[in-house]
This record gives structure tokens, sequence and C-alpha cells, in this order.
């Protein structure tokens, strides 16, 4: 179990990224309260408000990158940040979406460029999509141990990897405002009744554990096979287009 924002405790059910070899460059956050974090360039953080134009509280996830000296998170206002290197990279995903490392509020996702699309959080894409893989868990598709977890070469989860392209292939700046405009409202769409669905099999489970559990495991296997299978084919395409 580890802290999250608000002080309750909560289970890590996958890492979207484990891979204990490799070495990496990391932003280094120190508050005023001399409380660190350290975070890739793209790993979100909290931030409580940003110390311009008297900007009143904001609350906003913004990749570790974009903060500057001033700003306010939840163990303090930035005074010093540094660049580093170390050797392991982790990113544990919690339930809520958010961790607690040393007072500090971080996400456990990373952004793009455009942290904010249409007034949709990359925050709130990326828990969404996530929803799925939730489910999972909650059913022990993938076991609580994380044995079932699987990472590719770099240590990337696989739950996360196909995702990740997609979002990157839809935001990553190659298509037009015009696709974006049609292709995010469709996936807000389906990621809202997703995460309503993740909230119902919860209040499910809670009333008769065992007989949903083995109902919802045979549906997702099927519905998660159908994804997979659709997630392949737009890969493929965004292959042959970069091509």
């Amino acid at each position: 179990l580890v802290m999250v924002d608000g002080g309750s405790f909560e289970p890590v059910y996958s890492f979207g990224h484990y891979n204990a070899s490799m070495e990496a460059e990391f932003i280094q956050l120190e508050t005023s309260k001399g409380r660190t974090i350290e975070l890739s360039r793209d790993h979100m953080v909290k931030v409580v408000s940003i110390d311009k134009d008297n900007d009143s509280l904001v609350n906003y996830y913004r990749p570790a990158g974009d903060v500057k000296v001033g700003w306010q998170l939840s163990s303090g206002f930035v005074t010093s940040i540094q660049k580093v290197r170390r050797h392991g990279v982790y990113s544990p995903f919690t339930i809520s979406g958010n961790i607690l490392v040393n007072s500090t509020v971080a996400s456990t996702f990373v952004a793009f460029p455009q942290n904010e699309v249409l007034g949709v959080t990359y925050q709130w894409l990326a828990h969404s999509f996530e929803a799925f893989h939730r489910i999972s868990y909650y059913l022990n598709i993938t076991s609580k141990e994380g044995s079932g977890e699987r990472y590719n070469e770099n240590g990337v989860s696989v739950w996360v990897e196909r995702p990740h392209s997609f979002a990157q292939w839809c935001f990553g700046g190659g298509n037009s405002e015009a696709l974006i405009f049609v292709v995010l409202p469709i996936i807000v769409l389906v990621l809202a009744t997703l995460v309503r669905v993740e909230t119902l099999i919860l209040w499910l489970l809670q009333k008769d554990g065992e007989t949903i559990r083995e109902l919802f495991s045979w549906m997702f296997f099927f519905i998660a096979v159908t994804i997979w299978l659709l997630a392949s084919a737009v890969n493929k395409g965004s292959n042959r287009k970069a091509l």
C-alpha cells in the first residue's frame, strides 16, 4: 500500500514503467519545506497554485518539466529545480491515479505537450484510459501480486503501450485540429462510459463478489480481445501513414 492525496492508502495494482537497469534523466523539485521529489520531465505533479498575476488556487496536474520556481506544490513553494540522472525507472499505478511522495502529490501518469485539449486534462484522459486495466484488477484477471502483469523490453506495461501510442497518434501534433475535434469527443464519451462501468462493477462486487466476478471476467475477456484487435489495426494504420 502507498499513500495518496488526502492521506488514505491504496494498493499499487500495476506499474506503467518498471525497469531497474535503465538510466534516465529526472527533474528534481525542492520545496520551501525541504521536501524533494524526482520525476521524469513528462510525469505530472499536482500544482496547488502558480505565483503569477496573483492566480488563485488551481489544483492542476502539470508536467514536471513545466514547473517553475515559485509555483506552489502540496509540500510548499518550489525553491529549486535541478536535472539529475538515476538508475531505475518506476511508475506505480494507484486506483486514484495519484501518489504522495515526500508530502508532494504527483500523478501516476505522464502528459503530452497538449496537457489540456478541448477542456479535458490529460490526467483525466490517462486515468480513464486505465479504467479497463483497473477493472481487470478488480476481477482478478491480473493478479493482485502482479504476476499477471507483462512489460515490454523497455519495461513499459503492455496495458500502457498501446493506449499511449494511440494518444500520441491523436495528440502528438501529427494530426489536424479538425481531426482532434472529431475524435476527442468520441474518446471522451467512451471513456466516461467506461468509468461508469467501473463504478458499477465495484458496487456489484460489494454485493456478491464471486458471482459477479465470474460473470464480468468472461465479458471482460471478450471485450479486451476486441479492443486489442482494434488497437492493433489502428497502430498498423498509423505506422503505414508514417512510412
